[in-house]
């Protein structure tokens, strides 16, 4: 046989192997024989001739990217596929979370601490309780808290008395400077 027969020979079983290995689970040992197969395609077409391996490089380097988003589609319909590409939809664990949800709308919430929070601890904001932890200072119960960030579940709050307190401090008034009694002077 001729080396491009070879060539072409060694460029179609590279593509049947990876085939194979979509509905295969081989640990991705027909991938790598499919690209040692493209390798070897590539050898044989070099030495046939310069133009027809810089032609079948070409191709493969062209090709190949198509071949492969091509072979990807038709995986995800595959049993293996769908197994390791899960489907919202069918997948309850990844469908929306009503808890995580409402927990977002509680941003810039106020409500007061149940609890002790040290810095953890129970709060209730319109009428609910949750947990949440502080932003490091202690709260005592039935002080008023606000949300400020929601991470998941996670909710931290700020005690608003203290955020009023150093806010809204009055400020020392300037005065004027008493007068100072004249110091009478002796050498006058």
């Amino acid at each position: 046989m001729d080396n491009w027969v070879w060539a072409i020979f060694l460029l179609l079983v590279a593509v049947v192997l990876g085939f194979l290995e979509l509905f295969i689970p081989s640990g991705g040992v027909l991938a790598v024989l499919a690209v040692l197969a493209i390798l070897g395609s590539l050898v044989f077409a070099f030495m046939q001739s310069t133009i027809f391996g810089t032609a079948l490089l070409v191709v493969i380097v062209v090709g190949l990217p198509f071949l492969i988003w091509y072979m990807l589609k038709i995986w995800q319909v595959t049993p293996i596929g769908r197994r390791m590409l899960l489907d919202p939809a069918e997948d309850p664990a990844l469908a929306p979370d009503e808890v995580l949800e409402q927990h977002k709308t509680l941003l810039g919430k106020i409500g007061t601490a149940k609890s002790l929070m040290m810095p953890g601890g129970m709060i209730e904001v319109e009428g609910r309780s949750y947990d949440a932890v502080s932003e490091g200072m202690p709260i005592d119960p039935g002080t008023p808290i606000e949300v400020v960030h929601v991470d998941g579940i996670n909710l931290t709050v700020r005690d608003m008395t203290q955020y009023v307190k150093k806010s809204h401090t009055p400020q020392p008034q300037a005065t004027e400077p008493e007068s100072e009694p004249a110091i009478e002077d002796p050498f006058a």
